[in-house]
């Protein structure tokens, strides 16, 4: 079952609408945002946890900030880049930025993307 639907997107949705509900609602989301984490950790390899870790942290950051999880579509690409980079030592390359930024909806989400991406070359630097 967790294969065959979307539940990443799911549970991104259920984020969105209920963290806009003052307290139950974050309340809510921050419940789906730990079987979020809980699913995750459980499917990542052992060398790979800090990475998990990290995306936790995200996850509960987006679950508890009403609307926040609207910008996932923006905002998940370029995390996972910076985790490649910050973590598991991948080089922070041109191109790996430019498809970073292509994975996001076209309009205001790429834009968004492409401007966190810029802040995080202009930090660490490009190879």
């Amino acid at each position: 079952v967790v294969n065959a639907i979307p539940w990443q997107l799911v549970a991104d949705g259920l984020e969105a609408v209920t963290s806009n509900v003052p307290v139950l609602g974050t309340a809510v989301s921050d419940i789906v945002a730990t079987a979020e984490v809980a699913l995750t950790v459980l499917q990542t390899p052992l060398d790979q946890l800090l990475g998990a870790a990290v995306k936790a942290a995200y996850d509960y950051a987006m679950a508890s900030t009403p609307d926040a999880a609207l910008l996932r579509p923006a905002l998940d690409p370029v995390v996972d880049l910076i985790i490649n980079v910050a973590i598991e030592g991948q080089p922070l390359t041109t191109a790996a930025i430019n498809a970073t930024a292509a994975q996001a909806p076209a309009g205001l989400p790429r834009q968004i993307a492409a401007s966190l991406l810029a802040f995080v070359a202009s930090k660490l630097g490009i190879k």
